[in-house]
């Protein structure tokens, strides 16, 4: 094949052309994304019970929403985790269900609950997943001050933060106690 093409130029040309011209035709179709979208599958249920031991939230909170729980459809798994003042749960929906049928059924099993505590507060459902991931991983270094400053930070922020978060790191990438690179012109 390599001495058909050697052979004949032309053909390879056209054939590079082709090429060319199908990739412009392709690429505003084509999705691009720096972390793919997850289907939204999980819900998080909390509910504040201000000075309880985590005993008492188990027994007060976990059990009647795990109760609660037993009569939603779609339903793959759940727990309940019993912290002092806090009693949370994550159901996660089976594959291929609708998710708003999936999270409003669990609201309303939710709300139906009635012998929750006195001190206890209203419960609130929400979904897991629903904000924009973003990660920033930075370590400064050069030097004995700034080998100190280590960070991670992930979770869902404001795009406008996001925008403005670089704007006042930029100069101190060419600080010199910070990076040996001289700064650009």
């Amino acid at each position: 094949m390599i001495r058909f093409f050697a052979a004949h130029p032309t053909i390879a040309n056209l054939l590079m052309i082709l090429f060319l011209a199908a990739g412009l035709v392709v690429s505003p179709t084509l999705l691009r994304e720096t972390f793919p979208r997850k289907d939204l599958s999980e819900i998080e249920i909390s509910v504040p019970y201000p000075g309880a031991r985590p005993e008492e939230v188990e027994t007060a909170i976990c059990e009647r929403i795990e109760n609660a729980l037993d009569g939603v459809t779609g339903l793959e798994r759940h727990s309940c985790e019993a912290r002092e003042n806090l009693g949370r749960a994550e159901v996660k929906m089976r594959e291929g269900d609708d998710f708003q049928t999936f999270i409003n059924d669990v609201k309303t099993e939710i709300d139906a609950i009635t012998d929750f505590p006195e001190r206890a507060e209203a419960a609130t459902v929400r979904a897991l997943g629903a904000h924009r991931f973003c990660g920033l991983c930075r370590h400064y270094g050069a030097r004995d001050a700034y080998r100190s400053e280590r960070s991670c930070r992930t979770g869902p922020h404001p795009d406008a933060a996001l925008g403005r978060y670089p704007q006042g790191r930029y100069p101190r990438l060419f600080d010199p106690r910070v990076s040996d690179r001289p700064a650009p012109r």
